[in-house]
């Protein structure tokens, strides 16, 4: 995580815009995440731009549905107010 971010013991919300960068191995990716009104994440994956994500109700969100499992870094530029499920 980078940027300010108010972690809890069940989520992690974000205080200003943010990022939430990680490293994975598989073909899949998904995130629990909400907010109290609309908001706008980006996604990237391996530093190229992949989507926009409109982010509302809580609920599971795809990040990536890729073709095959492999090694990747995924970054998630977070605004204001994003709450993640960790």
């Amino acid at each position: 995580l980078s940027g300010s971010w108010d972690i809890q013991d069940e989520y992690a919300e974000s205080l200003s815009e943010s990022k939430v960068t990680f490293k994975y191995d598989s073909k899949n990716v998904y995130m629990v995440a909400g907010a109290e009104d609309y908001l706008i994440a980006s996604v990237y994956l391996d530093k190229k731009f992949v989507r926009n994500l409109s982010i509302k109700d809580e609920k599971l969100y795809p990040l990536i549905e890729g073709d095959s499992y492999s090694e990747h870094i995924l970054e998630i530029e977070a605004p204001n107010s994003l709450v993640i499920d960790i």
